[in-house]
């Protein structure tokens, strides 16, 4: 592809590793360090540090766990951000039905932070099946988590979502239910609105991954 370099490897598992390296997400901290977490459906999420150089792991990286899988269940696809001094974390949480948040003062103090389940899926209808891959953004003085979800008539009906939340903290306030009466398949006019103005946006739909997954992915501004 015109204007990408591939530079190789960043990080890989075998069958013999307890994780998987799958849906990498990079985040930096306020000293500027850089941090790829990943994964993980076996053995939950992890965490290493990144060289900014060679964007390979730093020579003395630790890998990191963040988030273990709970019991016979799965965590997979992590988000992390910092704004105003604290860490978010979210991630695809166990069961596939509801949104999880985390917030820390340390990217590292995520591993230990306290849970909060801010939405979950519906009990009939649209988001009402396979709630995975939110990712967390602020724009415009607001909070937006994206992700998709599949419905209870078809759990592979799956399109992108969006929420939206007020507070400063998006812990605390009320998430909003927005942009959810389009039909299935078709994109966000909230999505369209954030990556035209503000955040340079894409999504994955019909044909493009397996079971007409639809997942988001930003650049998200401060």
């Amino acid at each position: 592809m015109p204007g990408w370099t591939d530079e190789g490897v960043v990080i890989q598992s075998t069958s013999t590793d307890n994780y998987n390296a799958i849906d990498p997400n990079m985040a930096q901290d306020r000293e500027g360090n850089l941090w790829l977490s990943f994964g993980s459906f076996w053995s939950g999420i992890k965490l290493i540090q990144l060289d900014p150089e060679t964007m390979k792991p730093a020579a003395d990286a630790t890998l990191r766990s963040i988030a273990a899988k709970p019991g016979n269940t799965a965590i997979e696809a992590p988000f992390i951000i910092e704004r105003n001094g604290y860490y978010y974390f979210t991630a695809t949480a166990p069961e596939y039905g509801r949104i999880i948040l985390r917030r820390a003062a340390t990217i590292q103090g995520l591993a230990s932070a306290s849970e909060t389940v801010i939405w979950q899926k519906h009990a009939s209808g649209i988001m009402g099946a396979h709630i995975w891959a939110p990712e967390l953004h602020h724009v415009d003085g607001k909070w937006y988590i994206y992700f998709a979800a599949g419905s209870t008539r078809n759990v592979w009906a799956i399109r992108i979502y969006v929420l939206e939340n007020a507070a400063t903290n998006p812990l605390e306030g009320t998430w909003e239910e927005r942009d959810s009466s389009r039909p299935t398949g078709s994109p966000s006019p909230w999505m369209r609105r954030h990556s035209s103005t503000k955040a340079p946006g894409i999504w994955c739909g019909r044909n493009t991954i397996r079971k007409s997954a639809a997942t988001p992915i930003f650049t998200s501004p401060r």
